[in-house]
């Protein structure tokens, strides 16, 4: 009796590994990448992930891609990368990093053919904004923790118009790098300083005022590129587009989104899951989404914060879409008058993942 247990256990063992490998081979696993870091700061996590994104195209493409282009898609690093976690071994601190390994193969494929796809949107390389916002009597640099309208509004707009941002960490305002005094007087050299230690070259700096009542005010420049402009007493939102369509008419020759923003064209349908908690559930939802609506028609277009934005190209046919989404027991729908601000608001079908 005993002998036949373990014989059943033994089957049952294999039929469980079989049916786990079939399914790693059905599923792509994203890229995964280990980088040794001193701390978990975020100009440290920021470093890590463009060195490790660059090694990734290396390890794909290995020298057809010339380094000088490597290099700069390794700057878009947080625009490929689905996930992150820290670990130890051996008394030493490892960020391990997850990109997504289908966008990273096409984007490797589109520079050795010497072209871009019409139908793939072209996102900008990262900005790191230190902005020093006054309000009356008050003063304080915005970071990355920061809450409330102006970060959000701040978001927002730049993801209307396809511009990611990195705010300084919070760190930074114990530290004292850069001064709000220094901002408002166009001080480079401390924001220069500053910049150098999260490795990113796209860098801008602002001063942001209160005029009175709802109206704001705010001067731009580009530090080191002696490029400067203000932005009109307007509202908070005017204020900040304006600002970040400066620079990037001043960086950057190319066509702004249109549309509802995000890269989201008129005739695509866009669909938001909220309660995506970890790269399982973003895994999960990636693969059922493209099983349902066809591999080539689904583009996830933000990603953070607990949910996915995704762009389905299906005609702008929303029902069907619905129809479809209707299998997914894992996803509920949610009325649209309960959707959140930010991208929720963009979409045309909201969803909770449980």
């Amino acid at each position: 009796m005993l002998l036949f247990r373990t014989r059943l256990w033994l089957v049952i063992a294999l039929l469980c590994s079989s049916l786990l490998a079939a399914t790693a081979r059905a599923e792509e696993p994203p890229l995964q990448q280990d980088m040794p870091v001193e701390d978990r700061s975020s100009p440290m996590r920021i470093k890590a992930s463009i060195r490790g994104f660059f090694e990734v195209l290396t390890q794909l493409s290995g020298e057809e891609l010339p380094i000088a282009v490597r290099r700069e898609i390794a700057g878009e690093a947080d625009n490929y990368l689905q996930g992150y976690r820290y670990l130890a071994r051996d008394e030493q601190l490892y960020l391990q990093l997850y990109f997504d390994r289908e966008a990273v193969q096409e984007r490797i494929a589109r520079e050795l053919s010497g072209g871009v796809e019409d139908d793939v949107v072209v996102t900008a390389q990262p900005v790191l904004l230190w902005l020093g916002v006054t309000q009356g009597d008050l003063e304080a640099l915005l970071t990355e923790g920061a809450q409330g309208l102006l970060p959000n509004t701040l978001q927002e707009v730049a993801q209307a118009l396809g511009q990611p941002l990195v705010l300084p960490a919070d760190d930074s305002l114990a530290r004292g790098d850069v001064q709000v005094e220094q901002l408002r007087r166009g001080n480079v050299e401390p924001v220069l300083r500053a910049s150098s230690h999260y490795g990113m070259e796209q860098v801008l700096m602002g001063s942001l005022s209160l005029v009175e009542g709802d109206q704001w005010s705010a001067t731009w420049q580009i530090p080191g590129a002696g490029r400067q402009w203000r932005s009109q007493t307007a509202t908070l939102d005017a204020v900040l587009d304006e600002g970040l369509r400066g620079y990037l008419q001043l960086t950057r020759a190319a066509v702004l989104p249109e549309g509802r923003g995000y890269g989201i064209s008129d005739d695509q349908v866009a669909v938001s899951v909220t309660g995506v908690s970890n790269m399982d559930d973003h895994l999960w939802l990636r693969q059922s989404l493209a099983t349902l609506l066809g591999k080539d028609k689904v583009r996830a277009v933000v990603v953070g914060r607990g949910s996915v934005l995704f762009a389905v190209n299906a005609a702008a046919d929303v029902a069907a879409v619905q129809r479809q989404l209707a299998q997914l027991n894992r996803i509920s729908l949610i009325p649209a008058q309960f959707a959140q601000s930010g991208e929720s608001q963009s979409a045309d079908l909201n969803y909770m993942l449980h």
